[in-house]
């Protein structure tokens, strides 16, 4: 199992998404006195985990009514309509709109080099 540093502020958030996905976890104090938490996934997993919970906190702290998400789940269609559909929400906030053109601009960029290909 490995363990992710995580601040004292993130570890509620975190043990929301984690018991909300049915995750085997657990809390501990690392040797430097903050938290590690111990589960069973890759880093970037963890890393998407961690973005959960940073957005279900800003949406807290914000009064934010709407679904808040990260550009990388606004991408991920199934992701946006089974956590609508969880929430019961019908609209999402982008918290990181910038890196959402990152994304799109990623998608794009392939289709537009095949386009130019077959139109030469």
């Amino acid at each position: 199992m490995a363990r992710y540093k995580v601040t004292a502020e993130q570890k509620r958030w975190i043990r929301h998404v984690l018991v909300r996905g049915f995750h085997e976890f657990r809390f501990l104090k690392g040797e430097d006195g903050g938290w590690e938490c111990e589960i069973n996934v890759s880093e970037t997993t963890f890393d998407k985990i961690r973005d959960r919970a940073k957005c279900e906190q800003y949406a807290h702290e914000n009064g934010i009514k709407d679904l808040v998400v990260t550009a990388r789940e606004a991408w991920d269609h199934s992701f946006i309509t089974y956590t609508l559909a969880f929430f019961h929400q019908t609209s999402c906030t982008i918290i990181d709109p910038d890196n959402y053109m990152k994304y799109y601009d990623a998608l794009y960029a392939e289709t537009d080099v095949k386009d130019e290909e077959e139109n030469e």
